[in-house]
């Protein structure tokens, strides 16, 4: 389905196999979602606590999605920890280069809040503290705008990561190419 831009009709969602967004693209729908909504939440279109789960869902997802991108995982867990520990682990092995503290501790808060990806989707600990973590969403108060900061911040660098690494492997991978060829 051609359209002229992005913005004229008709206005579709294209799940096909051909538009299939990689874990990159879909991480930054997912943020930009949540960008969308506290822009709605700003500019006084929506209450704040009409889109709170919602928004902060859309941002711890958008976060899990670029980690499992840069770490290239197809591990089945949203245990935020875990990916966080895969990501950090990733970065020194392959990369020899630390994470950033501030990018660990983000991280981690985020994870220690919703650390399997219940608390933001259902409001509550599905677990109830078994197997996982416990969520810790009572009595916590997020200052939305800065929180959108926060986030935008966490993600620009993690989107700095995942473009380099991309780019470093894609030059690393001509290099062995090119070797094989000789």
């Amino acid at each position: 389905m051609q359209r002229e831009d992005a913005y004229s009709g008709p206005l579709v969602f294209s799940l096909t196999p051909m538009g299939k967004p990689t874990l990159l693209e879909l991480s930054q729908q997912y943020f930009d979602a949540a960008d969308t909504l506290v822009e709605s939440i700003k500019k006084q279109r929506i209450e704040d606590y009409k889109v709170a789960y919602p928004t902060l869902y859309l941002y711890r997802h958008s976060i899990e999605l670029i980690l499992k991108f840069i770490t290239d995982s197809n591990e089945s867990t949203h245990n935020l920890n875990t990916v966080t520990d895969n990501f950090i682990a990733y970065v020194s092995k392959n990369h020899n280069q630390s994470v950033p503290n501030w990018i660990k501790e983000s991280l981690k808060e985020l994870a220690k809040t919703d650390p399997t990806s219940t608390a933001f989707r259902y409001a509550e600990d599905k677990y109830n503290g078994k197997k996982h973590p416990p969520s810790s969403v009572e009595d916590v108060y997020v200052y939305v705008v800065n929180f959108q900061l926060r986030m935008t911040e966490l993600y620009k660098a993690l989107y700095r990561v995942a473009t380099y690494f991309a780019k470093t492997s894609t030059e690393q991978l001509i290099k062995e190419m090119a070797k094989e060829i000789k």
